[in-house]
């Protein structure tokens, strides 16, 4: 299938976590950075300063540290405040000074399961929404209160968005709807297994990795624009600003394609693995199993 082998160099970016590069966020102004590892640590970092700050999002009360596990980063619009959500609470930490700001203990199912955040995302104006494993629907703001609250008897397992529409997949079917009429308002968009999903920087394209193939699907008609057979790997994918490439985890690589499948470039780092690949408009940051993070642009 791939008859052209053009591997792309990355820059090395400052931390070293060294249990794995998990999750990334970027604040929108564009100048503070955080990536984050399973295990709860996380590194600071700004684009002006060479300094690495590192802590641990673990959650104040626990009962034992595998319940802690990190499932997402989101970096407030200013990049004051790092939001971070583990399996048993959220917190929001001041990143100037990496003191706790507040924590929000969200409920147990049946008064003793945890109830995991699977996916979510934060709003222009610093509100986090936080979709959980029980079904419940919760939105904060700024200072932890409690925005809105929905309960449903299932909710997305992941999910992606852009501007104000969202999808979201059980890994059976992606559902679409408006993040302002909440997920109550979604409509079925995809009725086939959803592995991973991602979404261009204009929203007019989501991938959608399903069994052995990437398909690139325009978001407005639900049509298939394009249908590639791809090789085993991690779920991960990325998609760039207009739709026209997409990035997967491929065996020890990252692969990039363009939507008639041919290959534009791979990345590869000798005695080490990614783990996760995250778009940054331009930029793209992939995450090794190593701890370490690089940065690279789009293949042209």
């Amino acid at each position: 299938m791939y008859n052209v082998l053009e591997l792309l160099s990355g820059q090395l970016l400052k931390p070293d976590l060294r249990e794995g590069a998990k999750f990334f966020a970027r604040s929108e102004s564009g100048h503070l950075n955080v990536i984050g590892s399973r295990s709860g640590s996380v590194a600071l970092w700004s684009d002006s300063s060479p300094e690495v700050q590192y802590l641990n999002v673990q959650p104040v009360r626990r009962k034992k540290k595998s319940e802690a596990e990190l499932q997402g980063l989101w970096l407030s619009q200013t990049g004051d405040l790092l939001f971070a959500a583990t399996s048993v609470d959220i917190v929001a930490i001041n990143t100037a000074t990496r003191t706790l700001a507040w924590d929000y203990q969200q409920k147990r199912q049946w008064g003793f399961l945890p109830s995991i955040p699977q996916g979510g995302y934060l709003s222009s104006e610093d509100e986090l929404t936080i979709y959980y494993s029980s079904g419940e629907i919760v939105t904060l703001d700024r200072q932890s209160r409690v925005v809105s609250t929905e309960s449903h008897p299932n909710t997305a397992r992941f999910l992606v968005h852009s501007h104000e529409t969202a999808f979201g997949s059980d890994g059976h079917a992606i559902w679409k709807w408006d993040k302002r009429d909440g997920f109550a308002s979604r409509e079925l968009f995809w009725q086939k297994p959803c592995y991973s999903m991602a979404i261009s920087g204009d929203g007019s394209c989501l991938a959608i990795r399903s069994t052995n193939r990437v398909l690139l699907v325009d978001t407005v008609s639900a049509s298939v624009e394009s249908d590639i057979e791809i090789e085993p790997g991690l779920p991960q994918l990325i998609v760039n600003e207009n739709g026209s490439q997409f990035g997967m985890l491929n065996e020890s690589k990252v692969r990039f394609l363009d939507r008639a499948g041919a290959l534009k470039g791979v990345f590869e780092m000798k005695d080490d693995f990614p783990i996760s690949i995250h778009n940054c408009g331009l930029r793209i940051v992939v995450g090794m199993r190593s701890g370490k993070m690089y940065s690279l642009d789009w293949p042209d």
